[in-house]
């Protein structure tokens, strides 16, 4: 696994890039406890969640490509 940069201070990510796209790796329980704290604590994030479609297009589409990069958090979603 690849440490991503902080998105906010206190906060490390944990995961690695997959055809570009930067996938955290936490399990369900720990994804929904990081957006409940988040929630309760007033921040505003952006949650995304990736399947191998979004990953494959972001590697030719900039504005998605960006759009994930710049996720608080990016889950998988299913498997090829």
């Amino acid at each position: 696994m690849h440490n991503h940069p902080p998105t906010a201070p206190g906060t490390q990510r944990n995961g690695t890039p997959v055809l570009g796209a930067f996938i955290d790796a936490l399990d369900w329980s720990g994804a929904i406890d990081r957006i409940i704290d988040w929630g309760q604590s007033r921040q505003h994030r952006a949650v995304c969640l990736c399947n191998v479609h979004s990953s494959v297009t972001a590697l030719d589409d900039p504005q998605l490509a960006n759009a994930l990069a710049n996720s608080d958090m990016v889950l998988p979603d299913g498997a090829p």
